[in-house]
């Protein structure tokens, strides 16, 4: 997916799609798109912490390794999210 392709979508659908024009412009604008494999990291913890991680296609999990290993969490982004 390109970014034009990806602006469009996140322009139609989730929270992008809620936001004023404006703003949903400049944040759209200034992400940084990337593309990956399915099952390689996006980020790492002790990573920049200053990212915000949204998908314009598939999915994102994200989990946690803090805690007692029989208790992982997790949280799953579909595009938009």
């Amino acid at each position: 997916m390109n970014r034009e392709v990806a602006t469009q979508l996140l322009s139609r659908v989730g929270w992008p799609a809620d936001r004023p024009d404006d703003f949903r412009g400049a944040l759209l604008q200034a992400a940084k798109w990337r593309q990956g494999p399915a099952g390689a990291p996006v980020t790492l913890g002790g990573e920049e912490a200053s990212k915000v991680i949204g998908p314009g296609e598939g999915i994102v999990g994200i989990t946690a390794a803090m805690g007692a290993a029989d208790t992982p969490m997790m949280t799953i982004f579909y595009p938009g999210s």
